[in-house]
């Protein structure tokens, strides 16, 4: 299998991952995808990229991710169920109510 494959097979494999931890993780979900699509960048202003070959680097990546999420299945998880949220307008207001008593401080 050539790279280019490798590439598109991770990939799917990462991706079918992420949706069987989505609704037990969905922070988990957030934080691989953010670190996956930064690397796909070809270059980043926060990050120093040790492996400069883009192809490498993805690949590198989407391994480390993959690893990652395998060990995100041994992690208990709340039970989560987005259909039951009606109101979607009174999220950001509830969200806001409870990060600020943890950030008042600051």
């Amino acid at each position: 299998m050539c790279e280019r494959e490798k590439l598109f097979a991770n990939q799917k494999i990462l991706f079918n991952n992420l949706k069987k931890i989505i609704s037990s993780k969905p922070y988990f979900v957030i934080i691989i995808l953010h670190e996956y699509f930064r690397n796909l960048f070809p270059h980043d202003d926060y990050i120093k990229f040790k492996v400069v070959n883009p192809i490498k680097r993805i690949l590198t990546i989407q391994n480390l991710l993959i690893n990652t999420i395998y060990t995100f299945y041994k992690f208990g998880s709340y039970k989560t169920s987005f259909k039951k949220i009606a109101d979607f307008k009174n999220i950001k207001k509830d969200t806001g109510e409870v990060y600020a008593q943890f950030w008042k401080r600051f």
